[in-house]
């Protein structure tokens, strides 16, 4: 979200209140200083943010007055005054002395049609016929995300190979995109559903080719179920939810934690950004688990510890690359902290595989992940 993006938003009536309109300025300068939380390096952009957020305040107070605190609707004189305040904070010519908005918009405010520049619309006089355009009603993001599924022309798949392409080389260049899109979306997690639809896409030509090589073809349903439903959906929304709830009550910076910036709006993880976490560290591990154990199956299911040290480091690989981007990806987040608290999965998954390893060396139990998977699956 950026100040243009207020006004665009602004010009096609997004905006069904000025809570709204509030909320997205305010949030605006609270990304600016988290995101530049170094006070000696960035303290020239944390000033300038402070002044502009200033600025702001008086311009809502002087426009609307403290009477207008709970902003029921944004009507046409609202709006108006909502493109006179941003017209001033944007105003080039006074760019390098901000605290002089608040005195321009002071002389400004009693003369009102006054034209302030062609970017921004103006109050139509007494008796003009001309009105600003009615505010379409703002549609939730979850039902648009389904309705692009059964419309793959709204679906971008070019980015969605090239994310999973990088997931494969440098998995946290993935979350960049997230960070840009809160920048100009105001939400981190994804409103393209590509991603959902190719994974699983390929979870049923995975499905189709395993039981097609074990020449059990009547039980794809059976496995479609496990692999779609069970593993990808089930066990992806239970493990989202848990690490949402997680990264929401133990992990969020409060305003206390960063008491000296007094213009701070507090932030929470989306559960549908949770979500997209699971997907981007499933596809990984649907790499290693249902294709490189496809092409390396007859030697991984052989009676040797050699095949139990191969299919255990593979399902170790996958279990610790699927939690190792769920780390990457609340890494990603700048209001929370101690997120390297994830990787305490990674740890525990090492000492599964270094344990399955020494009780087959010690005890001789042939504890092999990918026989008990295959004789699961595709027993007679």
């Amino acid at each position: 979200m950026h100040l243009f993006g207020v006004q665009q938003k602004l010009s096609t009536g997004s905006y069904t209140s000025l809570t709204a309109f509030a909320y997205d300025m305010r949030l605006i300068f609270s990304n600016c200083l988290v995101y530049n939380a170094d006070v000696i390096l960035s303290g020239p952009i944390r000033d300038h943010a402070v002044k502009l957020l200033q600025a702001f305040e008086s311009l809502m107070l002087q426009s609307f007055g403290q009477s207008r605190n709970t902003w029921p609707g944004l009507a046409d004189v609202d709006r108006w005054k909502c493109h006179q305040i941003l017209h001033d904070l944007l105003a080039p010519s006074k760019a390098s002395t901000l605290p002089m908005h608040v005195t321009h918009a002071r002389e400004s405010t009693s003369t009102p049609a006054t034209k302030r520049g062609a970017a921004f619309p103006t109050r139509p006089a007494r008796g003009a016929s001309g009105t600003l355009p009615l505010f379409r009603n703002c549609s939730s993001a979850v039902p648009e995300y389904f309705a692009r599924m059964v419309d793959y022309r709204q679906m971008d798949l070019e980015a969605t190979y090239y994310q999973m392409v990088t997931l494969c080389i440098a998995p946290s260049k993935v979350y960049k995109s997230a960070y840009y899109r809160k920048q100009t979306k105001n939400r981190w997690a994804r409103d393209d559903p590509a991603f959902a639809v190719i994974q699983v896409l390929f979870l049923f030509v995975a499905s189709l080719a395993w039981t097609v090589a074990f020449e059990k073809t009547s039980s794809l349903g059976f496995l479609l179920i496990c692999d779609v439903i069970v593993e990808w959906l089930v066990l992806g929304v239970l493990l989202s939810t848990a690490s949402w709830w997680c990264a929401n009550t133990f992990l969020r910076l409060s305003p206390p934690g960063i008491a000296s910036d007094t213009f701070f709006v507090e932030q929470s993880v989306e559960w549908q950004y949770a979500f997209d976490i699971h997907c981007n560290g499933f596809f990984v591990l649907f790499l290693l688990i249902h294709v490189v154990q496809f092409l390396l199956v007859p030697l991984l299911v052989a009676d040797t510890f050699v095949s139990l040290f191969i299919a255990n480091t593979l399902y170790a690989l996958a279990c610790g690359s699927y939690f190792y981007i769920t780390f990457l990806g609340y890494m990603a987040l700048p209001f929370l902290h101690n997120t390297e608290r994830f990787l305490y999965l990674v740890v525990a998954v090492g000492g599964l595989y270094l344990s399955s390893l020494v009780l087959s060396i010690v005890l001789g139990v042939n504890f092999n992940c990918a026989a008990m998977s295959a004789a699961y699956y595709y027993s007679a």
